[in-house]
């Protein structure tokens, strides 16, 4: 009697559990072309031990039209939130053996300040994560960690935790920024 007991509360919670995080079916067939990134700009980030790998933003265009899933960090060095959130996104990205693309957007080839053209098509490309002013006009918000999903976006995060205290976050606010990383990167562990 014992083993039928422990049988079934073992089936119950192993076989019945459908998990703590959404994960999609997703097609990883879809390749897209990256480069080793220097991360040393971001403090507490291994300038080459870490889970980024750096794509160009016009690669991505090509990454969505195809299909590809991935899970993306939009963001720059000189990012006062980007510097404090990457790290975090960078422990849980090791810990479950994810790589995170990188998409720099302090490059002046799809930056505001360089090439407002290009600047405008990414705008309209990522519309769907980005976010938005008061008046509804368009607009990048970092750090924003974003999913595609099969070429559709999926969940996304801009900026930090609503508890984030300065440069000084609180033990909380700091694991509830890993748990929002670890949900996002979960689906992309193969």
């Amino acid at each position: 009697m014992k083993k039928l007991l422990l049988l079934l509360l073992a089936a119950f919670l192993f076989g019945c559990s459908s998990g703590k995080y959404d994960v999609p079916d997703m097609d990883f067939s879809v390749e897209i072309a990256t480069r080793d990134v220097d991360m040393s700009g971001y403090r507490g980030v291994n300038s080459t031990k870490h889970c980024f790998r750096e794509v160009d933003l016009y690669d991505v265009y090509d990454f969505i039209k195809e299909g590809g899933s991935g899970v993306f960090y939009l963001g720059y060095t000189d990012c006062a939130n980007c510097q404090q959130g990457v790290r975090y996104l960078n422990e849980v990205g090791m810990e479950l053996g994810v790589t995170v693309y990188y998409i720099n957007i302090d490059r002046a080839d799809y930056n505001i300040r360089g090439d407002r053209e290009a600047y405008d098509r990414v705008l309209a490309e990522l519309e769907p994560i980005l976010g938005k002013e008061d008046d509804g006009e368009v607009i990048i918000l970092t750090p924003d960690v974003f999913q595609l999903i099969n070429g559709e976006f999926g969940k996304n995060h801009i900026g930090l935790t609503g508890s984030w205290e300065g440069t000084s976050p609180s033990e909380a606010s700091v694991n509830q920024l890993k748990e929002t990383y670890r949900e996002l990167l979960t689906p992309y562990i193969r």
